[in-house]
């Protein structure tokens, strides 16, 4: 009997690892909303999280600018 209840158990935490692997997946794929956005949304995502400085920003910006 324990080893039925055992084989239980790892046929849940199976299913449930599988189930966290597709949502992490798709999470990954389908969750990123970065790429419907602008360059210049994207520029200001990046000095708003710190990965920028203001002066990068300002050259950046002007970059695009001039692409435009």
């Amino acid at each position: 009997m324990n080893a039925m209840f055992a084989g239980g158990w790892m046929m849940w935490l199976f299913w449930i690892g599988l189930v966290i692997l597709l949502w992490l997946l798709f999470k990954g794929i389908l969750g990123s909303d970065e790429s419907r956005l602008s360059p210049s949304e994207l520029l200001a995502r990046r000095l708003a999280r710190g990965e920028i400085t203001p002066e990068e920003y300002q050259q950046r910006k002007a970059m695009l600018e001039e692409e435009d």
